[in-house]
């Protein structure tokens, strides 16, 4: 490129203002009402930044460069890069990332924070291709990384034709992220408020009704958080999301459906078999739904009975199979039960899903019959799945 070429691109580039420092964003707004490029000039360490402010200007307005006036360190670099992405500033980040990938090309971390950006700004293709990069660099990452990567093709399919679908999906998904940051700084009032948002962008999303009445539970408001877990279990879902199927799940949970909330986090499960709030939440829907069982020998044969008629009609159901179990445990069948048991961690392990752990969420039921049949009493289920290790 020819020296005039060059000089007139930057000057395409160049901001016509310059504002430094964001004590008064005033001024810069009323920048961005005069001229079309404007550059915010600030130390990105600052504690007075209102950066949540900085983000929704940054949203709103193509033209405003926000520049950090320091150099700084790839390992500082990632860490205000990390610490943005928690309050969705995702446009923000990927300067900082590539200016740490400039230092240190071979950086995992840079390359997987980058592709986090790069998903909630639906370049989900530049998304795979940063996650396999880190891997690449980094092959324990994977584990990390694999199911925003299937997420990232999963919704590249499912929105191929819709780009206005997929940027109203990840408009709600951006909402529920800044909502999980919220409620970690103790913040419950903007945490709903995120909730809210995400409704009014979709009305009929199951992740937001549910994740809002589990807030309001917590906040003390019980009936409209009822209100919201009826609503969650109204509205259709996407069966191929497992936090879709999660969520549904939380909601049953909630509302004491203990044999559906396992049935969801089940599904979750079979889409990710490493997903360990769906596992802690299984094994807690289990744990509920037992505790609810008659304790007479009768009532549990008919309980048994029930199980059974259900799984004649779907024998491959790892819930019912469970539950066959759990029953014939307390009955004292250890040799039923651990056929029950068994059966069901073979169809978890045959599931084309990649896991990385070579235990499966049935496994330590698998354990507790055994430890039961050996010493000839029904031991405690819950020292088996406190010691699991997945």
């Amino acid at each position: 490129m020819h020296s005039e070429e060059r000089r007139s691109d930057e000057e395409k580039q160049a901001p016509e203002i310059v504002v430094i420092g964001a004590d008064d964003l005033a001024t810069v707004k009323a920048a961005l009402q005069m001229v079309r490029k404007v550059a915010l000039s600030l130390d990105f360490t600052s504690p007075r930044i209102d950066w949540e402010e900085v983000i929704r200007l940054t949203d709103e307005y193509e033209g405003l460069q926000v520049v950090d006036v320091l150099e700084r360190t790839p390992p500082q670099l990632l860490a205000i890069a990390d610490s943005l992405i928690r309050l969705a500033g995702y446009r923000l980040v990927l300067p900082l990332l590539d200016k740490a990938l400039e230092k240190e090309p071979r950086n995992a971390a840079a390359h997987s924070l980058k592709a986090i950006a790069l998903f909630y700004l639906g370049q989900l293709e530049e998304t795979v291709a940063c996650l396999d990069k880190a891997v690449e660099l980094d092959p324990k990452l994977e584990a990390y990384t694999y199911m925003l990567r299937r997420e990232a093709t999963r919704l590249k399919e499912k929105y191929v034709d819709d780009p206005e679908g997929l940027e109203r999906h990840l408009a709600c998904e951006i909402q529920h992220e800044l909502a999980r940051t919220y409620k970690a700084q103790g913040d419950q009032e903007k945490a709903l408020a995120c909730y809210d948002r995400s409704l009014a962008i979709d009305p009929n999303n199951s992740g937001a009704w549910s994740m809002k009445g589990g807030l309001l539970y917590d906040m003390g408001k019980t009936k409209e958080a009822e209100r919201c877990f009826r609503k969650a279990l109204e509205v259709p879902i996407d069966e191929e999301n497992r936090l879709h199927w999660f969520n549904r799940g939380v909601a049953y949970l909630y509302t004491k459906h203990f044999a559906e909330a396992m049935s969801c986090f089940e599904r979750a499960l079979a889409l990710d078999p490493n997903y360990s709030q769906a596992k802690q939440n299984w094994f807690a829907s289990h744990q509920r739904w037992a505790n609810g069982l008659p304790k007479k020998r009768g009532c549990l044969e008919g309980e048994l009975e029930r199980v059974q008629r259900q799984l004649r009609k779907e024998p491959d159901n790892v819930t019912l199979l469970v539950m066959q179990g759990t029953v014939l445990m307390l009955l004292q069948h250890w040799a039923g039960a651990a056929g029950a048991f068994k059966e069901a961690s073979r169809i978890v392990d045959e599931r084309p899903v990649k896991r990385f752990s070579i235990y499966n969420h049935v496994d330590p039921y698998v354990q507790w019959t055994q430890a039961s049949q050996l010493t000839g009493q029904l031991q405690e289920l819950q020292a088996f799945l406190a010691s699991a290790v997945f």
